[in-house]
């Protein structure tokens, strides 16, 4: 996919909702501040994720979990780590796959040595 996604929460901001749960858009950061509540009600993967609210008290997981990149800068606060969200859920990183494996599998083979 090739969308990307900005939400940004604050000021006793209810988002209700999950983002990204089939995997689509190709970039989706959520930032909440301390009165912002996001209630989740899917799996979902995001970009970058801050919380002004380091406690991710403001997260209702609903026992959904959020992936999230591990490998950018906006989300060094997290440090890779499994956190666990209010709810019984959990944010964690997900596993990034190396774009350029993908491109090698789906690549048609140049040369397979058969003549006809």
């Amino acid at each position: 996919g090739n969308s990307s996604l900005k939400l940004v929460l604050r000021d006793k901001t209810y988002f209700k909702g999950a983002l990204n749960k089939d995997k689509t858009a190709r970039a989706v950061s959520v930032s909440l501040d301390k009165e912002a509540v996001w209630d989740v009600t899917g799996t979902s993967y995001v970009t970058a994720f801050t919380d002004e609210d380091t406690t991710l008290a403001n997260v209702h997981s609903n026992g959904y979990d959020i992936y999230y990149n591990g490998d950018i800068p906006d989300n060094a606060w997290l440090k890779k780590a499994v956190r666990d969200l209010p709810g019984g859920g959990r944010l964690l990183p997900e596993v990034q796959q190396a774009a350029s494996d993908s491109r090698v599998e789906k690549a048609p083979k140049a040369d397979t040595g058969h003549t006809m």
